[in-house]
């Protein structure tokens, strides 16, 4: 009876060894990507889809008059190795021609900050999202009511996390049909 045992009881502690083995690795995946996502510090008071070309151009022109030098975000969309949307700041001024030459680059976003007056800023996020047949578009414009000009860290955290935030609702857009 004991040469019965044997085997499945040395069977049984493979198979514990081995869920611990994937349990470690899943807590070292966890810790490498983050457990949860970053929260932005700010709520914005206005958010304003913009969907007309033209209006975008007006936008852009009226809001890079104010535009705060620590509030720029240039950067390349791309998937990680889990499959989800990440950016990847770039200082490059043309981050179209940069987003060509990579091969894994899904898109382009660009975030610009201004402050229109003493308690109110604007960030404008442009997100281009390039596929085989055309070049596809979605912009948002934030309203907060801030003086972001004194709040580096936050501001660029404010930046980043929504940024990340507007390209997913973005791609999700984009990937659904018509």
């Amino acid at each position: 009876m004991v040469g019965n045992t044997l085997p499945t009881l040395h069977y049984h502690c493979l198979i514990i060894m081995n869920d611990k083995l994937i349990i470690g690795l899943a807590m070292i995946l966890v810790m490498l990507t983050g457990c949860g996502s970053e929260t932005a510090p700010f709520v914005p008071q206005q958010i304003d889809a913009i969907t007309d070309e033209k209006e975008l151009i007006k936008r852009m022109f009226r809001h890079s008059v104010k535009r705060l030098p620590n509030g720029q975000l240039n950067a390349l969309i791309q998937r990680n190795f889990m499959g989800a949307l990440e950016l990847v700041p770039t200082s490059t001024s043309n981050v179209s021609d940069k987003c060509r030459a990579t091969p894994d680059c899904l898109g382009m976003l660009y975030a610009a900050t201004s402050q229109t007056g003493q308690e109110q800023a604007k960030i404008l996020y442009r997100i281009y999202h390039r596929d085989e047949s055309s070049i596809m578009s979605c912009a948002w414009m934030e309203t907060y009511g801030l003086n972001f000009s004194d709040k580096n860290e936050e501001l660029m955290k404010q930046v980043k996390v929504r940024a990340l935030e507007w390209t997913n609702t973005c791609f999700a857009k984009l990937s659904k049909p018509n």
